[in-house]
């Protein structure tokens, strides 16, 4: 099976709407750097243990365990065996999740495979993803990839399918339904709003602005944000920018006050008390750390 880097941004989630691969790490000193993509992606251990972040989560997994990053969610992985430790990967395409669904749920199920707010579930154990069938459809879909029988492309994007339903239907009995008093209507809007924000962080974004993509007065779509997601628009807005921030200090040399505009913060003090309330440290120590 081919394998590619982390960063590479496959042309084939575009296409497809999904992909999958086989991610190895050579050894304990290693690490995938803060990145950040809009596609949700599922990891399956397959050999080896490591320490993962998404956003503010930390889990230790090891072989069997299933994690999930969120669309938009910064995510870094260190690997803590010695020796080769490798996973597979499977990104998926949000859009993906509405080609399958109706129009009258679509919107719960984007909420909660797509939409990240900090405080839901993102780690399988090895039992429970046994359990619930993750682990079965992530090998079938390897086969289908490594044996590219006629008709795989189809087998693989039906299994991802049966994965996101697994993933589903196990955090359902432990997380009750998001039920904000909402239509699905207006919970599809505040989902396209985030949407919205993680392509354009770096802009001037206002509530007042997003509100009038959501066609919903400011007010309204200021309750509407906090019960969808959990935070309130600024805190949302904030969260998002600090995210991409953090990637930017570990993988480029540009100085704190050039990252801080970029990522939409027009006063670098502000940034810097920001950060620090949400990553405990300094921009500058997180780039040194």
């Amino acid at each position: 099976m081919k394998e590619y880097r982390y960063e590479q941004e496959q042309a084939v989630i575009t296409k497809t709407g999904i992909e999958f691969f086989l991610q190895k790490m050579p050894n304990s000193v290693g690490r995938v750097n803060p990145h950040v993509h809009s596609a949700i992606e599922i990891l399956y251990i397959v050999k080896g243990r490591f320490r993962m972040f998404a956003d503010d989560t930390e889990v230790v997994v090891g072989e069997g365990c299933t994690v999930l990053f969120r669309s938009n969610a910064v995510h870094k992985i260190f690997p803590l065996s010695p020796g080769e430790s490798f996973y597979y990967v499977l990104k998926v395409k949000p859009a993906l999740i509405m080609d399958f669904s109706s129009p009258d749920e679509r919107g719960s199920y984007l909420m909660d495979l797509a939409l990240r707010t900090g405080d839901r579930k993102v780690m399988w154990t090895a039992k429970e993803s046994e359990d619930s069938g993750i682990s079965a459809e992530i090998l079938n879909i390897a086969k289908e990839a490594e044996r590219r029988d006629y008709g795989y492309d189809i087998a693989m994007k039906a299994g991802a399918a049966r994965v996101l339903l697994a993933i589903l239907r196990d955090t359902r009995p432990i997380e009750s339904r998001l039920d904000c008093g909402l239509s699905e209507n207006n919970i599809r809007r505040i989902y396209d709003v985030t949407v919205y924000i993680n392509s354009h962080y770096g802009e001037n974004l206002t509530a007042a602005d997003c509100a009038a993509r959501a066609i919903m007065s400011v007010s309204y779509f200021s309750r509407c944000f906090a019960k969808v997601t959990g935070k309130s628009f600024k805190d949302y807005l904030n969260t998002v920018r600090v995210g991409h921030a953090e990637k930017a200090l570990a993988t480029t040399d540009r100085s704190v006050t050039e990252i801080a505009a970029d990522c939409g913060f027009s006063n670098v003090s502000y940034f810097i008390s920001v950060y620090k309330k949400l990553k405990g440290i300094t921009p500058l120590a997180a780039r040194k750390a």
